[in-house]
């Protein structure tokens, strides 16, 4: 989860924030870079809610 958690951080929320301010400046579609900008923090926050939610 640790490796899951480190290239969500180094990879997709940086690509997914440069991809959104392409959208902001017109290049690309505002709607699906938001959708891929929330979803990324999502899934990031996602992963330190998960080891807990299995943990018995």
């Amino acid at each position: 989860m640790k490796l899951f958690r480190y290239i969500l951080l180094v990879v997709f929320i940086p690509s997914a924030f440069i991809y959104h301010l392409f959208a902001l400046l017109e290049i690309y579609s505002v709607t699906l870079s938001s959708l891929f900008l929330f979803s990324s923090i999502t899934l990031f926050l996602w992963t330190f809610y998960q080891p807990r939610r299995f943990k018995r």
